[in-house]
């Protein structure tokens, strides 16, 4: 069956089957940042932004996602909100090992993005959804707090109502 499907602001129009999960077309078309990994969407390997939202695209048929906006950590890699995650990650010491990587930055992007002064201990707690253990969640939660001061500071205080 050939599915249209929107990812990173591009056509693509795959050949699949309709209950094939998200993660598997995804990767035989060359996003690499998806990896297929618990197949439960409890790790964060396959990650992806769908419509906004941070999704494991294990868990999703492909059917399911037809037209939908689609990003992949390729092309969030390239954006300024990406860049203020790097620049806190690598202030605070923060070493991601690969398999997590895009779980936990879409999961600080979606943090970050609330707007809100999330306290450290609301943002371990939606950290500890995944199940790698490369870094521990309160550092993590303390280099997602930069990255939303960063953000801030950048975009001025407009954005943020103040």
């Amino acid at each position: 069956m050939l599915i249209r499907l929107n990812i990173n602001h591009n056509p693509l129009n795959a050949e699949c089957r309709a209950e094939e999960p998200l993660s598997a077309v995804l990767r035989r078309a060359g996003f690499f940042s998806v990896k297929c990994g618990c197949g439960k969407g409890l790790c964060g390997a396959c990650t992806v932004f769908i419509q906004g939202r941070s999704v494991p695209s294990c868990l999703i048929p492909v059917s399911a996602v037809r037209d939908a906006e689609i990003i992949t950590l390729e092309y969030f890699m390239q954006t300024e909100d990406y860049l203020d995650i790097e620049l806190a990650f690598r202030s605070t010491g923060i070493e991601l090992c690969g398999f997590c990587n895009a779980g936990r930055i879409f999961a600080a992007h979606e943090i970050i993005e609330s707007g809100s002064r999330t306290e450290a201990f609301v943002i371990m707690e939606r950290l500890r959804t995944f199940s790698c253990s490369c870094t521990e969640d309160e550092p993590l939660a303390d280099a997602i707090m930069l990255a939303s001061e960063i953000r801030r500071k950048r975009l001025g205080s407009i954005k943020y109502g103040r």
